[in-house]
């Protein structure tokens, strides 16, 4: 896939895919952990019985439960969509073209999620407050939401802002006009005079009638964002389930890494293998009947080994940590991923082999026939 914006990607595409399904989604979650029955699955009857009434909360519940089971599944096939589509599009898309539109697509998305999340935490609150007219409310439970798993004390503020979640996007303080400008630069840099120019031209007219937004936070949650940000100690990640923000010690963090790749499950390589996959990529691409004008977008020009990184598992004793490799700039990623729209699929057994082996399933593909 090309441009700068590569290695955020994919790591971008399960949270970004399906925002607004997925602000549903934390709804129905807040719901269904705060014991609030939402109109649109609340189950009536003319019945007002004590034993009526027990089983129509039974059965609203139920289907709140659905609910938010079948938006979880909308949302990671609007994500798998989503990924076939940015592939199709990185393919025909030259590099400046697709800058532009990951960067007006991206930014469209976070401004609607932001904005329709905050529209729901407020329904939330006057749905829980009718329900629940004992309990004070303060949107989300700050207890589920939050996880300090660290011996530092998190103020009111800190709490507030971390709650919101880490999709959250602060507004700026200023306009950031100078890289802007910047990107602007970098985006029409290869293109015709007289198209660079007109670029030009617009993007000055916009960032000379561009407003300041209003702040999304406040003072005090903005100098606990800045003092979280600068403590090294600790590290803030997304909980492996149950839509948290954990936080824990980087001493604690390393440690359980550590003690994953320990294990007899991974073995330690003698030297870097990306060098080799690279060449025997290039190798395969070459001898196949792909059209030249294709082949460049294929390869990885930089190829990096995956990373490893942890998801904290809260709901287990001990919290351990879900390993996940990272791999948006995996040396056979596109060509992988070019094939499995372009040719036959690879056999049930072969599925797994095609991620962590994929040049050798490659060559049996033209083995086999399979591939062209």
């Amino acid at each position: 896939m090309p441009g700068r914006r590569r290695e955020d990607e994919e790591e971008r595409l399960g949270s970004g895919a399906g925002r607004k399904n997925g602000g549903e989604s934390e709804d129905g979650a807040r719901c269904r952990d705060s014991d609030t029955i939402p109109s649109f699955v609340e189950v009536k009857h003319h019945i007002q019985s004590k034993k009526a009434l027990r089983i129509l909360r039974r059965a609203s519940t139920a289907l709140l439960r659905e609910r938010v089971q079948h938006t979880r599944w909308t949302i990671q096939t609007r994500t798998e969509e989503l990924y076939e589509l940015h592939l199709r599009l990185s393919a025909v898309l030259n590099i400046t073209d697709w800058d532009t539109l990951d960067r007006i697509t991206w930014n469209s998305a976070t401004t609607a999620f932001v904005s329709t999340r905050d529209k729901q935490v407020k329904k939330y609150e006057r749905l829980h407050g009718l329900q629940h007219p004992g309990l004070e409310s303060h949107g989300p439970e700050k207890d589920r939401t939050v996880v300090n798993l660290t011996d530092i004390h998190l103020s009111d503020a800190a709490i507030s802002v971390l709650s919101k979640g880490l999709n959250f996007a602060v507004a700026p303080a200023r306009l950031p006009k100078e890289e802007l400008v910047t990107e602007v630069e970098y985006a029409v840099r290869k293109l015709p005079k007289e198209e660079a120019e007109e670029l030009r031209g617009e993007a000055s007219r916009i960032l000379l009638n561009a407003k300041t937004p209003k702040p999304n936070v406040t003072r005090e949650e903005r100098k606990a964002l800045r003092d979280l940000r600068t403590n090294d100690d600790i590290i803030i990640t997304p909980a492996d389930k149950g839509n948290a923000t954990v936080l824990m010690k980087k001493d604690d963090y390393n440690r359980k890494i550590n003690s994953l790749l320990n294990d007899e499950t991974y073995s330690e390589e003698k030297q870097d293998p990306t060098s080799r996959i690279q060449k025997e990529i290039k190798q395969i691409i070459t001898q196949s009947s792909i059209p030249p004008e294709e082949r460049r977008w294929i390869g990885e020009s930089a190829p990096k080994p995956p990373r490893l990184y942890g998801l904290p598992k809260i709901h287990k004793p001990g919290v351990p940590l879900r390993p996940i490799p990272s791999i948006p700039t995996l040396a056979p990623l596109r060509l992988t991923s070019t094939m499995s729209s372009t040719s036959s699929p690879p056999p049930p057994d072969d599925s797994r082999r095609l991620a962590s082996a994929p040049t050798g399933w490659i060559m049996e593909g033209f083995e086999r026939g399979n591939i062209t």
